[in-house]
């Protein structure tokens, strides 16, 4: 995914604050040396190459592996994420990886041992979200001297029509659907949403632009453990915002309990 919607702006920004050398690897290897050049052009060092990779192809990411440090998966492949981890496991390599998946944590969780016996350092769901709602609780639980509700929100407003979408982008977001938990922690004890009814919807505000919007939770592996490290927490989890009010309220919920009966639609 090195030259998709996430990897473009992430090398761009590897290659302006650090003196990374950076590879851009996906099935599209026309694509990956086009912007590698573009990245060379704009940046000093000559730093940027572009290769073949598919995810899904264990020879393929052998050759992709050999020579670097770290991958970073940036494209919408959790389906592989045995293949990818393995294959980094026998370069003895680094991994990141940004995407939201249940079954993704699930495997690495069960790839544990392997990981720690190769001496490899894996960072998963280390993107914006997943990623950062427990970091911000943590952050600022440095300031009080206890912390009793912690709550994190967010709210996106993309143009998506700008945006060049692939079939692996739209798997990916039927997965979230299938894997979506509305769960928050609230007295104490983590509590799953109703999907009938706003009682477990907060109003937040975002401010300029954004203003009120209404939020549902959506748990995050990350937020888990967030009770056990600060045994004061009586209040935390991470609220998503809304699109518009026909989304929210049509065909979010029709969606969510659709996935629920047929997973595999």
């Amino acid at each position: 995914g090195g030259y998709g919607n996430t990897g473009k702006p992430l090398a761009r920004l590897l290659l302006q604050e650090t003196g990374v050398r950076l590879v851009l690897a996906g099935r599209n290897v026309e694509k990956a040396r086009q912007h590698a050049t573009e990245l060379n052009q704009a940046f000093d060092g000559d730093r940027v190459t572009g290769v073949y990779a598919d995810a899904s192809d264990t020879n393929s990411l052998r050759q992709a592996f050999t020579g670097i440090d770290f991958t970073v998966m940036a494209s919408s492949t959790t389906q592989y994420t045995r293949q990818v981890a393995t294959m980094a496991l026998e370069a003895r390599i680094g991994y990141l990886d940004i995407q939201y998946s249940t079954q993704k944590i699930a495997l690495l969780k069960s790839m544990a041992d392997e990981i720690q016996q190769a001496g490899c350092c894996f960072i998963t769901d280390g993107g914006f979200h997943p990623g950062l709602p427990a970091f911000l609780v943590r952050y600022v639980a440095q300031k009080f001297d206890q912390l009793v509700s912690a709550r994190v929100g967010s709210v996106i407003k993309e143009d998506w029509k700008s945006l060049d979408v692939e079939d692996s982008t739209v798997y990916e977001l039927v997965e979230l659907m299938n894997d979506f938990e509305m769960s928050a922690f609230k007295a104490g004890k983590w509590k799953k949403a109703s999907l009938v009814g706003m009682s477990d919807y907060l109003r937040m505000d975002f401010g300029g632009e954004f203003g009120r919007q209404y939020c549902a939770p959506m748990m995050l592996e990350e937020m888990r453990a967030l009770p056990q490290m600060f045994p004061t927490l009586k209040e935390t989890g991470f609220y998503v915002g809304s699109f518009n009010w026909f989304v929210d309220w049509v065909i979010m919920p029709v969606a969510l309990v659709a996935m629920k009966l047929s997973p595999h639609f």
